[in-house]
């Protein structure tokens, strides 16, 4: 689940949720991500990333473990089975996968968080106890593998039917540094217009640059240099029932290799 900042129409409310989220934020707030690699003997290997330090995976905690779906994986001839280890969180396929790019896709169940007197808890309005502010967390992760050549690929450049997903245009593994990706941002399969995108890399210390989609829901994302990136994106949007959340808060991502 990645705690983040919710939007108000009201100036003074959105300053007062932004101070709560920020004292949150530095204590608990955690990304999510997918990643993967082709492993020496050939197969397929995909883990789930939740942490504050991208690109380094923390441990799950246990109360929200039920939440994070090990990532699917798809590739030139279909989808690929993987197997989850011990753990659930990584997973391989049990033979080795052909040349090609590969797109792992990874759901999280939406989950609500809420704040109050006791800080932050699972769970809308509906408790006994008061609350300030909730949002429902909807979050996917996409990434981009490639095994051999790039030549052949799966459903890289196809929507996944995510509530908010980054589709690219192009294959990632096909760009070279100094390249630009073209992105459609979708919110419920729709372009989304003006979405805020940014790009990191993942070495240490690294800092996002951002961008902003055009009315098409689309964005050109120049990547400047070799190595491993991802472009993220949230949207907020009123929740259906006031009395038991304030708002949706949608999170996507995308993780590739630039060679």
């Amino acid at each position: 689940m990645v705690r983040s900042r919710a939007s108000f129409a009201s100036t003074a409310a959105a300053a007062a949720f932004w101070l709560l989220a920020a004292a949150f934020g530095q204590a608990s707030a955690h990304e999510i991500w997918t990643a993967g690699t082709v492993a020496e003997n050939g197969t397929l290997e995909a883990h789930i990333g939740y942490g504050h330090n991208f690109p380094e995976p923390e441990p799950i905690e246990e109360s929200e473990r039920a939440l994070f779906e090990l990532p699917s994986a798809f590739g030139p001839d279909g989808k690929v089975e993987m197997e989850p280890d011990e753990s659930g969180f990584k997973g391989s396929s049990p033979d080795p996968v052909p040349s090609g790019a590969y797109l792992l896709v990874m759901r999280v169940k939406p989950s609500m968080w809420s704040t109050g007197p006791n800080g932050w808890v699972r769970g809308g309005k509906t408790g006994e106890v008061p609350v300030t502010r909730c949002g429902n967390f909807v979050d996917s992760a996409k990434a981009v593998v490639l095994a051999g050549s790039s030549g052949r690929s799966g459903p890289i450049t196809e929507p996944q039917g995510e509530p908010l997903e980054i589709v690219p245009l192009s294959n990632p593994a096909s760009i070279k540094a100094g390249d630009a990706l073209g992105v459609e941002v979708l919110l419920e399969g729709r372009p989304l217009p003006e979405a805020k995108l940014s790009l990191r890399s993942a070495k240490p210390d690294s800092e996002a640059s951002s961008q902003t989609a055009g009315p098409d829901g689309r964005a050109e994302i120049t990547v400047p240099r070799p190595g491993s990136w991802i472009v993220r994106v949230r949207y907020k949007t009123a929740y259906r029932n006031p009395e038991v959340c304030d708002e949706n808060d949608y999170g996507a991502s995308l993780f590739f290799t630039v060679p």
